[in-house]
């Protein structure tokens, strides 16, 4: 009889073991996903934390450049206004003290080639205009003619006379050079004195604006010349 009662009571446990290990599987499940549900949770929360620093970021990278764009062009003003400020000053010496380029030192050598290169071409159209009145001399054979070409010959031998003349005037007398300061006017009527009494050896019977013309022209490649000696 006792044997009967316990079979009688097996199947009575095995539904409540089932409904155990079924209560105990849904509460694992439950855990688990409040487990997931925090850390997604969590991931996202971080993830608004560095989206939150990293445009805070952002927003001081972009107020630090704008900061620097602004001491840019405060310094670039400055510098304009102080370029301004030194082109005035130096209107303002220009007009005190009234000097030209060709005063000042430094510049002699400039305005002296400048005057030479004038001069040279003046007597390059005074040669082209003496071999173009030859060849209508030859052609018209008329002394008319040539009364007319030696009166245009003497008016050009002013002219480069005068030319000359300007360009000596020009001459420093405080020019710089390798040596110093060096008087250039001084300096050629030396050397004019000296070529001038060997021209008139070497080539007698000249005009005085002849001479003067190839006296200049020696200057200027003249070794003597301190502006050659550079």
């Amino acid at each position: 009889g006792g044997s009967l009662g316990r079979a009688r009571s097996f199947p009575d446990s095995t539904p409540r073991s089932t409904m155990d290990k079924v209560a105990a599987g849904r509460a694992r499940k439950e855990d688990k996903k409040n487990a997931t549900k925090a850390k997604e949770e969590a991931e996202r929360q971080e993830a608004e934390d560095a989206s939150w620093e990293d445009g805070a970021k952002k927003g001081n990278k972009k107020k630090e450049a704008e900061e620097e764009k602004k001491a840019a062009r405060a310094a670039r003003k400055a510098d304009n206004d102080a370029d301004a400020a030194a082109e005035e000053e130096t209107f303002s010496e220009k007009k005190r003290t009234g000097k030209s380029a060709a005063n000042r030192p430094g510049s002699a050598k400039l305005t002296q080639a400048q005057i030479a290169e004038k001069v040279m071409a003046k007597q390059e159209a005074e040669a082209k205009s003496k071999a173009k009145a030859k060849k209508e001399v030859e052609k018209s054979g008329g002394n008319d003619y040539m009364g007319a070409l030696n009166a245009n010959t003497n008016k050009q031998d002013e002219i480069d006379a005068s030319g000359i003349d300007d360009a000596i005037a020009a001459l420093s007398t405080d020019a710089s050079t390798s040596k110093g300061k060096v008087n250039l006017k001084a300096e050629f009527k030396k050397f004019e004195e000296a070529e001038l009494a060997r021209l008139k050896v070497d080539q007698p019977g000249l005009k005085l604006s002849q001479y003067k013309e190839r006296v200049w022209q020696a200057w200027q490649k003249s070794p003597d010349n301190p502006m050659n000696q550079q």
